[in-house]
């Protein structure tokens, strides 16, 4: 699993949840990555999806929705105004598995 070093104080291993999750903090993480020793390295908490990323849920019945990560929900852009008044890339949207995740309120305009 990827790591990610978390400057600080402390400095702790942070790992990615899975290669979407990575892609989600830094698009070009394969060509960065890096090996090093982690053996004096406290494991840190789980990295997730980047909070305002666009998605799109794999297998959802409505094929075009975007939603966007708030907090521990993924919220719909109701429409492409509203995305757009969040975030000008909400077209570069990732696709996930949300069946694990939690559907909050549809965004509202920002």
């Amino acid at each position: 699993m990827r790591k990610k070093v978390n400057g600080g104080e402390i400095i702790r291993r942070r790992p990615y949840l899975n290669s979407t999750m990575a892609t989600s903090w830094d698009p070009n993480w394969k060509k960065t990555e890096t090996t090093i020793n982690c053996a004096n390295l406290a494991e840190g908490p789980t990295i997730y999806l980047r909070e305002g990323s666009a998605i799109k849920c794999r297998n959802d019945p409505s094929f075009h929705a975007v939603y966007r990560i708030e907090g521990n929900l993924y919220r719909l852009y109701p429409s492409p105004p509203i995305a757009a008044s969040w975030d000008s890339e909400w077209g570069n949207f990732l696709t996930i598995d949300c069946s694990n995740m939690q559907r909050g309120p549809p965004m509202r305009s920002k």
